[in-house]
């Protein structure tokens, strides 16, 4: 085997492994992850003068968002909330700035999922090592703080 067979050989090998590469990278995408993309939606909710704005991203077991509420007066008050989902239930908490804060809060958050629309809930809050969350037994959805329907833009 001289120096031009053993170059050819390498260069043919080279070309063989690059369309490997190629064809794992471009198969990536499409095996992995197939449970973790999420379905986002946006939702809005109107109450006392306040108008609420939620995007909300859902996974098969967790959800995570932007929620905003702008109140009377220019009031703004926006945040993250995040947690996760119990069948029809999503728990977790919001983490937010108060109007003219200087330091964000987190406060337990609860919603329930109706067919058509997404309800708050209320309840009895408890905090455990700095992480809020609501009692069980005191969650209830009869007289919901905001409900939100789907905006769909069009």
């Amino acid at each position: 085997m001289d120096a031009k067979e053993v170059a050819s050989y390498f260069e043919a090998l080279g070309n063989e492994l690059s369309k490997i590469l190629i064809l794992t990278f471009l198969s990536l995408p499409l095996s992995c992850g197939s449970d973790q993309i999420g379905q986002t939606m946006d939702y809005i909710a109107h109450s006392n003068g306040d108008t609420v704005y939620l995007k909300l991203t859902r996974f098969q077991e967790s959800f995570y968002g932007k929620l905003r509420i702008e109140g009377r007066g220019n009031t703004v008050v926006s945040g993250d909330v995040r947690g996760r989902i119990a069948m029809d239930t999503l728990i977790g908490d919001f983490y937010y700035r108060p109007y003219q804060a200087k330091f964000k809060k987190r406060r337990a958050y609860v919603l329930i999922d109706k067919k058509d629309s997404l309800l708050q809930g209320t309840g009895a809050e408890s905090v455990y090592m700095g992480i809020p969350s609501f009692i069980p037994s005191s969650i209830s959805f009869d007289d919901p703080k905001y409900i939100f329907y789907p905006t769909f833009a069009e």
